[in-house]
Parts: structure tokens; C-alpha cells; sequence
């Protein structure tokens, strides 16, 4: 039985890219590319409603930045039903909510938010909401705010978006149809927030910080509040030289956390790593278990819904892994790989 796979690709400005469509057998771990989106241009990031049978890619350009949406079709390969342009600049992160009807983004560069709607058919109204950041860090890339993720959180109708360049987590309440901002939670300087992975109870949240390679662990409390737990190298304590995190992501079981982080510096072309980490039933990690990555860059990864495999988006050496994730030993094993140039993002879809 196979399982159906997008990749979103960074191909540069000017040079198209696309989004690809692969099948993974759930046997084997193969993979197979089925065809490709060339309409979608140099689409960083992907969101995907599954019950909509939507797909989105926030687009960058050399003159403009858009959002695009897709349908599922008979082909296989996503059908275009709209786009529109956004305001600002460096879009890097979209999101889709649960009803499909209203899609978060971030700029990174312009250090804004923002919230798209669509109605019924998956075409844009003209209504749009955009928040501005403000601040900065301490570090030589926090001199203004750079938003890297719009994380939704359903069940707490809310929004969450960590900040690299202030060193904090944004958070908005949802509930009022409009992002309502409720505060912030402080990281220490220097560590500049990435992304977000809520555990499957619930109750605790984790975040990976990209420049000092740290992994936060956050419990909720009564009042929406996010109380810290831990924090965590995750390159454990044998790695040196300069290394910037990719993704975050906790098994469906709640029992294991992922992280990517990706060499950097002048060692940027070299093969990065996956790191597991035991979570314990207090949500603490134990120290981080590291494997090759399969690649050079490994910006971002996805766990399939039923944690067998992990599917790595390695964008510098334009390539797609498929590992087997043994979730007793708390291990990987590489099962296949297919060239993707610039890929960047992946996303799991249900079995077929």
C-alpha cells in the first residue's frame, strides 16, 4: 500500500521548481516520483487539509510573493484553483485551519504575519489580516524581528509564532475570528526560535531554537500559559563547529522527538543530522541519539501518521530520504532515496 507525498522545493526566484508528488510504499520504504506541479513556483513551504482535499504553498519571487491553492485530482498531480499575492518580504512558513477556510503565513524578512481566507471552493476572498513584529536580540541576525512559523493549535484555538529575532514565542488567540495577541514567552538571547511540535497529549510543547541548537520542552497551564521545563542541546554533547536546526517534530505516540539540524558556516555543504530524543512521562528528553541525515541540509522532515517512517527534505543536495524508524531501539535506518532539486519541505498524506 502506497502513501501519498508532497515536496515543496526552493529552486531560487527565477527558476520555477514545483511541487512534487511521490508515492512511499509502506512495505518497503521505496519511494517513487508520479509527476510534477510545474505551476507552483518556488513554493519554500506547504500546508495541506486533508478533509478539504487542499493543498497550499506560500511563493517566492523575484518581483512579488504569493500564496497559491490546489485540489486534489484524478491525476494525482494537484490542481491549481487560486492565488494571491502578499504583502511583505522572505515568506518562509503557511499554515491551513482545520476548516479550511482561513490560511496563516510568515515573512521572515519583513518580520510580519499574516491570515488569507477562502471560501467554499478554495478561492480567495478579498478580506486579508497582516501583524507586524517588533523588536530584536541580541545576536548579529536579531536586529529586528524575523517570524519563522505560524503553528495552529486546534483544540486551543490558537496561534502560535516563534520569533527568531526577538527570542520569543508569539501568542494569539483565535477565537474572536481575528488573531488576537494574549503575550509572549522568553527564550534566553542568542538562541533564536524556530519551530513548534505539540506533544499528542496535549499538555506539553516543545520548540527548536536554529542558532544555538537548543530544544525547549513547555508545559501548559490552567490559565494558557507556557511554564518551561527543560532545555536541551540537540547535538547532545560530541558535536562542534557551526550547525543551525531544521525541524521539530513528536512521534503520534508521544514517546520520541525529532529534530533536523543542518552544518553550516563554511562546512555548509556537508551532510547534517537527525536527532531522536526519548521523551519521558513527565515530557522531559533524555539526551539526543544522532544520525546522518542523508543529505546536505536537511531544513525540514515529516513522520508519517503511523510513525514507520521519517521522510527527509534535504535542500542543498536535492534529495528526498526515507528512513525506518525503529521506535523500540530508538533508531533509523535509511530505506531509499530520490533526487528533488531545492527540496525543502515534505508532507505525509494518508494511505491510498
Amino acid at each position: 500500500m502506497d502513501r501519498k507525498v508532497w515536496i515543496g522545493t526552493c529552486t531560487g526566484k527565477t527558476d520555477g521548481g514545483g511541487i512534487y508528488v511521490c508515492g512511499l510504499d509502506e512495505d518497503t520504504g521505496k519511494l517513487q516520483i508520479r509527476g510534477v506541479q510545474r505551476e507552483c513556483s518556488n513554493p519554500g513551504f506547504l500546508a495541506r487539509n486533508k478533509e478539504k482535499g487542499l493543498l497550499c504553498a506560500v511563493n517566492e519571487g523575484e518581483d512579488r510573493n504569493w500564496v497559491s491553492v490546489y485540489r486534489d485530482s484524478m491525476s494525482g498531480i494537484p490542481r491549481l484553483t487560486d492565488e494571491k499575492e502578499i504583502p511583505g518580504e522572505g515568506p518562509c512558513h503557511i499554515s491551513m485551519g482545520r476548516d479550511g477556510t482561513r490560511i496563516y503565513y510568515a515573512n521572515y524578512e519583513s518580520g510580519d504575519i499574516g491570515m488569507l481566507y477562502l471560501n467554499g471552493e478554495g478561492r480567495f476572498l478579498p478580506d486579508t489580516y497582516r501583524i507586524v513584529h517588533r523588536g530584536r536580540s541580541v545576536g548579529e541576525r536579531q536586529n529586528k524581528a524575523h517570524p519563522h512559523e505560524v503553528h495552529l493549535l486546534g483544540k486551543q484555538e490558537m496561534l502560535l509564532v516563534p520569533d527568531l529575532g526577538t527570542d520569543e514565542i508569539v501568542l494569539y488567540d483565535l477565537r474572536w475570528g481575528r488573531p488576537q495577541k494574549m503575550g509572549e514567552v522568553k527564550v534566553c538571547p542568542g538562541d533564536g526560535p524556530r519551530h513548534l511540535a505539540a506533544h499528542p497529549g496535549g499538555c506539553r510543547l516543545y520548540l527548536v531554537c536554529e542558532m544555538e541548537n537548543m530544544v525547549y520542552a513547555f508545559q501548559w497551564t490552567e490559565e494558557k500559559k507556557l511554564q518551561q521545563m527543560q532545555r536541551i542541546s540537540l547535538l547532545g554533547d560530541g558535536k562542534t563547529g557551526e550547525y543551525i536546526a531544521g525541524e521539530i517534530a513528536v512521534t503520534s505516540d508521544g514517546r520520541w522527538l525529532v529534530t533536523s539540524t543542518r552544518a553550516w558556516g563554511s562546512r555548509k555543504e556537508e551532510e547534517g543530522y537527525l536527532s531522536l530524543f526519548p521523551i519521558t512521562a513527565g515530557g522531559i528528553l533524555e539526551p539526543p541519539r544522532l544520525f546522518p541525515s542523508g543529505g546536505c541540509h536537511p531544513r525540514m522532515f515529516s513522520i508519517t501518521e503511523n510513525d514507520k517512517y521519517i521522510l527527509t527534505a534535504n535542500q542543498y543536495s536535492g534529495n528526498l530520504v526515507s528512513f525506518r524508524l525503529d521506535k523500540r531501539l530508538g533508531a533509523v535506518e535509511v530505506c531509499d532515496t530520490v533526487p528533488i532539486p531545492g527540496a525543502a519541505c515534505v508532507l505525509c498524506g494518508e494511505k491510498e
